[in-house]
């Protein structure tokens, strides 16, 4: 089997320049009139320069009409719901093999199949610019030299004559054991004279089970064996023998990606709704991404009050106000180019899990309000009340964080509490100890059903309040 190596001899290396196929690579912009798309990407996502890391491990075994074991559709861990934003995948095996990618592109960009490429230790596939990549599709192994029974020559004791083996055939996929039709035809311009002798060995990730053929004889001697036939074969003719062998070499192929996760529609031309919290927020415990307040907030205030926003999500699984803290004063995780229209602040439950001291938070969530109030003073900073906990314990902390954090806000003059709200409501959307099993997947993380009543407190709070917006 001949294989055309479209990148050849890497070893940890990055390929320069666009790949191709059929000479061309289409790619599709995803700025949308932005130039500074991949700067939007960095403040308002969440990178993973570590990657998404998926490893499957299979037996060569000469599997699919590529040649090759097939992985078939690998799906990363990415939340699917959120926009994936990729710029370069990076592909590692244990052993040297091919591989054949394809991508699923959507939304902004066109599908996209990459050739094959030799994965030597590792190879990294640039994409020179994000891409939107909702399913990293398809990722069969073509070859691997070291288990290919084709990678090896068959040598044969008289001129004229030539061997070729053919695409590989599976037989077993339990036992992992495909054939080979060995093909000798004879281009020497006479008949064959005398003893014709093929000798073929095998690589090191197969095993020779069987070779047989009319006419031949068979020899064997550890993983070398030799089909030896008197029959004539005229010029021009050709005599066949099938090659059973059984692949034996353990391999997998990993990838990992240099991605930015971003849980907003990439409206950049409105104002951001910004969402500091825990992994309520994130979205655990809904469907998906359409059934959380935060996108059903946004569709309402459009809805609604013809208000367009765009959510920029910065909400952590089980993060607490020290993680906001940290991240407002280090990394600036909350700043952005554009004065966002809102701040909604959803902490409480993990506070009072990690045994953070209430002051503690409050003294954190001060600082939020204290920075976002200088820097976008037209900024709604909305404190959520921690929704209600199944647990009793955790239900009993929360009742005196909800009162420390209604103090806090009182705490500011009128002026001030124009932009600054408490929504007492979101804490008592419903009874915690007869409730909790409707409203919540664990008795913390908040069902569909759920999220409509949280929806339901801001929206009421925001009517009932008369928020006006500029």
């Amino acid at each position: 089997m001949s294989t055309k190596y479209i990148v050849d001899n890497l070893s940890g290396q990055t390929i320069n320049g666009d790949l191709t196929i059929n000479g061309n690579l289409t790619t599709t912009s995803l700025n949308n009139g932005y130039n500074d798309f991949e700067e939007y990407l960095s403040t308002e996502g969440t990178q993973y320069p570590y990657g998404f890391v998926t490893t499957i491990g299979r037996v060569w075994n000469g599997q699919t009409s590529l040649g090759g074991d097939a992985l078939g559709t690998t799906k990363s861990s990415w939340n699917l719901d959120n926009a994936q934003f990729v710029k370069s995948i990076t592909y590692s095996s244990d052993y040297p093999c091919v591989i054949q990618v394809s991508s699923t592109f959507t939304t902004f960009s066109l599908g996209l199949i990459f050739n094959q490429f030799l994965v030597n230790g590792s190879v990294t596939i640039p994409i020179n610019t994000f891409k939107k990549i909702d399913q990293f599709g398809n990722v069969a192994i073509v070859d691997v030299p070291q288990a290919n029974p084709n990678s090896i020559q068959a040598s044969v004791n008289q001129t004229g004559l030539m061997v070729t083996k053919s695409q590989t055939t599976p037989i077993n996929n339990n036992l992992k054991t495909y054939s080979v039709v060995v093909t000798l035809t004879n281009y020497s311009g006479a008949s064959t004279i005398g003893s014709i002798v093929i000798s073929d060995k095998m690589p090191i990730g197969c095993n020779f089970i069987s070779a047989s053929g009319t006419g031949f004889t068979l020899a064997q001697t550890g993983n070398t064996y030799t089909m030896t036939t008197t029959d004539v074969i005229e010029n021009g003719e050709t005599k066949t023998y099938t090659l059973t062998v059984q692949g034996t070499l353990p391999l997998s192929v990993g990838y990992a990606v240099d991605a930015v996760s971003i849980s907003n529609d990439t409206d950049f031309a409105s104002r951001p709704m910004v969402w500091a919290g825990t992994s309520i927020t994130n979205g655990t415990g809904a469907t998906n991404y359409r059934n959380n307040y935060t996108f059903l907030l946004k569709n309402w205030l459009k809805d609604n009050l013809n208000v367009q926003t765009r959510v920029v999500n910065k909400a952590i699984s089980s993060s607490q106000t020290n993680v906001m803290e940290d991240f407002r004063s280090f990394n600036n995780w909350y700043d952005f180019k554009q004065e966002p229209k809102f701040l909604f602040i959803e902490y409480g439950v993990n506070d009072i899990g990690q045994s953070i001291p209430t002051a503690t938070s409050v003294s954190n969530v001060t600082k939020m309000i204290n920075y976002y109030r200088k820097k976008y003073p037209t900024c709604y900073i909305i404190i959520l009340a921690p929704f209600p906990a199944g647990n009793t314990t955790t239900e009993a902390g929360l009742v005196i964080y909800r009162s420390a954090m209604q103090t806090l806000v009182n705490s500011y003059s009128s002026s001030e509490q124009v932009y600054i709200k408490y929504i007492a409501d979101t804490g008592n959307a419903w009874n915690p100890v007869t409730q909790s099993g409707t409203y919540t997947t664990d008795g913390i993380h908040v069902n569909n059903a759920g999220r409509l009543l949280i929806l339901n407190a801001i929206t009421n709070y925001i009517t009932t309040n008369g928020l006006t917006f500029k």
